[in-house]
């Protein structure tokens, strides 16, 4: 359903909370690349205006996602939360369990910028494969 077909204000913010639901089920599992997909969706101007639909909605559930998923510190508090839903991976007893989704682009920056930082030859001029 798109959030914004509804025409009351209630059934909007019922949709709201529909997705912050879903967003802390996927900060539960260690989906941290759909978690931040439905913060940046929430908000998107067309959803973040919508300041008599947001009044009706409880957002503190919301309010700590984002503080999870907050880019301050180079993203400090998801790459805690990213080392301990890692951790945890390691001792589940189900395949399901065991997944981790990290946030992407943030995956693929980290990525650029470890090869960036490491020297592409060795003192001896060979090529540094590690």
């Amino acid at each position: 359903m798109h959030l914004l077909q509804p025409v009351k204000k209630k059934h909007r913010a019922r949709v709201i909370e529909y997705f912050i639901d879903v967003a802390r089920e996927c900060f539960n599992i260690g989906n941290f690349n759909s978690l931040m997909a439905i913060i940046s969706g929430m908000n998107m101007s067309p959803v973040s205006r919508l300041k008599k639909t947001w009044a009706k909605v409880k957002t503190a559930k919301f309010d700590i996602l984002e503080h999870q998923m907050d880019p301050s510190s180079n993203f400090y508090n998801y790459r805690t939360a990213l080392r301990g839903a890692t951790q945890r991976s390691l001792t589940a007893h189900s395949n399901r369990e065991k997944i981790v989704i990290p946030f992407f682009s943030l995956l693929i920056k980290d990525i650029y910028f470890l090869n960036e930082g490491c020297a592409n030859r060795l003192p001896n001029g060979h090529i540094n494969f590690e």
